[in-house]
């Protein structure tokens, strides 16, 4: 008789099921886990172009609205000293179209002494610049500025100060020009103009620098009230209630309200890189708006010591890193028919090399940051001795105009880099410093680059160019101002 084993009822799970349970799950919490930081970067992303977007409305609605940009209001000695008074300039110049050829002594030198080369300038130039740029006229669009007045105004660094603080000035951080090894690199700057006077009230504007931080901050960071204010009784601070600034009583009767205003947190600022459209034309300018997120406003005393230079440095303008960069940088060139040995680089008009010494701190450069060709040269005889025709053309006939000019500011967002690696002393460009390793990084700009660096056959630079590093860029909006 065969006796039958019916098989028991599973009283519960075994321990392997229990280890893929918890495989299981923590793969699950992992997942979940990740999502928040992710969704926390887009969120911030998606805020910082929401408000950026809203800023750059509200920033062209100012320009047409005040009446920012209008050419008076910089050649008027109430609102504009600077560019028209002897205090502050040996000659009265107009900045959108004529640049000074140096900085001493709290002054700007005469930007027609022909012992100093001229300042760089647009339209008609100088009298006796006519050795320069044949009949003394320089066509096109006016000088690249930067308007930065909130810059002025809140690092109360106006021109007359020891330092002249332009924007993004490379001196002592781009080595000498590798053309000579020893003259200063095409990095001087842009010229950072204000139209907003600090001392006295500009009658032709009818407004003060008080209003200042009114245009250029963001209008919509407003701080809430809080228990911890200074000044303020206990209890009777409210989170719901905006802070506010007491009124100026020190403004004349026809500029003062008695209304206290809002105070801002400026963590959203922006200014405005551009030129005159056409250098005749004072009524249309074209350029960028600039978004910045928690900008510094600041000068650093310090003087750069990486690179020997003649020009004189008093102070850096925190938060504008500036560095050497090829722009387009490859090993093969297309060489210019008229220009011997010299060319651009060829199939690379949107690879960008940057470069520092190894003894500054390694700027802040990622996928998505924002950096400016903020190639600058001051002065107008060494700027026509750097200015090369399109490699285009092979018309034997045509003068060396500024196919890419020496004065420019072009915005690129990053869409890729490599890591930052050591060039090997082996590997070392044309006329780079002895003594010197450097730091480089190749990036991949967004889109075709507006002007490239000179190249010998070897494709090394054969003129420097400077670029601006800024983590503080959040976002570039390119716009067209018409002023009345």
């Amino acid at each position: 008789m065969m006796i039958r084993h019916t098989p028991r009822e599973r009283m519960g799970i075994t321990l392997t099921e229990i280890l893929i349970s918890i495989l299981i799950l923590g793969i699950g919490m992992v997942s979940l886990a990740t999502l928040f930081p992710l969704g926390l970067l887009r969120l911030r992303d998606a805020n910082r172009l929401s408000r950026s977007a809203t800023l750059t409305e509200s920033a062209t609605a100012d320009f047409g609205g005040r009446d920012l940009l209008n050419k008076q209001s910089f050649l008027n000695s109430n609102s504009s000293p600077w560019y028209t008074l002897k205090a502050y300039t040996a000659r009265p110049y107009d900045p959108w179209v004529q640049d000074t050829p140096g900085y001493t002594s709290g002054k700007f030198l005469d930007p027609w002494d022909k012992t100093l080369g001229f300042g760089a300038y647009r339209g008609q130039g100088p009298p006796t610049a006519a050795p320069i740029n044949g009949p003394g006229y320089f066509p096109g669009a006016g000088l690249p500025v930067a308007y930065d007045p909130l810059w002025r105004y809140q690092a109360g660094v106006y021109p007359g100060a020891t330092s002249e603080a332009r924007f993004a000035s490379g001196i002592g951080f781009v080595r000498p020009d590798p053309s000579d090894g020893t003259s200063d690199p095409s990095a001087h700057g842009l010229q950072r103009i204000t139209n907003f006077n600090n001392n006295a009230l500009a009658t032709w504007m009818k407004q003060s620098s008080a209003y200042v931080p009114d245009i250029f901050v963001s209008p919509e960071d407003v701080i809430l009230q809080s228990g911890t204010d200074v000044g303020k009784a206990v209890n009777t601070a409210s989170p719901l209630v905006p802070e506010l600034i007491a009124p100026d009583l020190t403004l004349p009767a026809v500029y003062k309200t008695g209304v206290p205003t809002l105070q801002n947190d400026w963590k959203y600022t922006w200014m405005f890189t551009g030129q005159q459209a056409d250098s005749t034309n004072g009524a249309v300018f074209s350029g960028d708006i600039v978004i910045f997120e928690n900008r510094p406003f600041a000068l650093n005393t310090t003087t750069p010591t990486y690179f020997g230079h003649t020009a004189p440095v008093n102070g850096v303008v925190e938060g504008e890193t500036v560095v050497e960069a090829i722009f387009g940088y490859t090993s093969k060139v297309t060489q210019i028919p008229t220009k011997g040995s010299y060319g651009y680089g060829a199939n690379a008009n949107r690879a960008v090399l940057l470069r520092w010494s190894s003894a500054m701190p390694d700027p802040e450069i990622r996928a998505g940051s924002w950096i400016a060709d903020v190639t600058y040269e001051r002065n107008a005889t060494v700027s026509s001795t750097r200015q090369y025709d399109s490699p285009a053309t092979g018309d034997t006939t045509r003068p060396a105009l500024a196919y890419f000019p020496y004065q420019r500011c072009h915005w690129y967002q990053i869409a890729k880099r490599t890591g930052v690696s050591v060039r090997a002393a082996a590997d070392k460009l044309t006329n780079d410093p002895d003594g010197i390793t450097y730091r480089e990084m190749t990036v991949w700009v967004n889109a075709p680059l507006r002007a490239f660096t000179l190249l010998d056959t070897s494709g090394s630079p054969h003129h420097a160019n400077a670029a601006l590093v800024s983590p503080y860029v959040v976002n570039v909006f390119p716009r067209t101002i018409y002023t009345r």
